[in-house]
């Protein structure tokens, strides 16, 4: 089977979260799922419309694609009433990337989900006790509502694309600004079109 490929929005990031180009179209996320796949022909034509819109493979950005929670997504009536015997998973509350919370792991904080400590309702009480910084979440509750994500630190375009044949469209150099005096109509420095034309005097400002 041929190559798929996600498009890239390279012009920002929610948090380290690398965004792509939604189901038909339909905007960027940062979650996988939502995505489209597109075939090398129809992603080599995309950037060749848009520098912006980077192709990378599927196969390279699932290998590096972890699950992770959207704050956005939370239900605070979820967290408000946890049966006892419950296993959760314990968010440090306030703290986020971009709009993925920060879970208490094994031996740091992570984002990454698959990295949380899941335990008992009983046990999370008795480490954290009552304290505004953390809070605890049904791990039923919260992994019906992962999605996978990339982050950008984990992933190099040029290593992605390398045996795809895909060619990247090289941006435009951008122009150098032209400055030009307006009662005399002749081009300046830079210096000279705010300090005072050479040929006129007139200060254009």
């Amino acid at each position: 089977m041929s190559e798929l490929f996600y498009m890239q929005d390279s012009r920002s990031y929610t948090g380290d979260c690398l965004s792509f180009w939604g189901l038909g179209g339909s905007g960027y996320y940062t979650g996988l799922e939502r995505c489209q796949q597109y075939t090398k022909e129809e992603a080599q034509r995309m950037n060749q419309s848009r520098e912006t819109d980077i192709p990378l493979p599927v196969s390279y950005i699932d290998k590096r694609s972890f699950r992770a929670v959207d704050c956005q997504l939370m239900k605070p009536e979820e967290s408000e009433s946890i049966a006892p015997g419950s296993m959760v998973y314990v968010h440090q509350h306030g703290d986020w990337n971009g709009n993925d919370v920060y879970w208490v792991g094994a031996h740091h904080r992570t984002v990454n989900l698959d990295h949380a400590e899941a335990m008992s309702l009983e046990l999370a009480q008795e480490i954290f006790g009552i304290n505004e910084r953390f809070q605890f979440w049904p791990v039923a509750f919260i992994d019906s509502i992962a999605r996978r994500i990339v982050h950008r630190q984990d992933v190099d375009t040029k290593k992605a694309l390398r045996g795809t044949g895909i060619t990247l469209r090289k941006p435009k150099p951008l122009s150098k600004p032209r400055y030009r005096c307006e009662p005399c109509g002749r081009f300046l420095r830079q210096i000279d079109f705010y300090g005072g034309c050479p040929h006129c005097g007139a200060k254009n400002y």
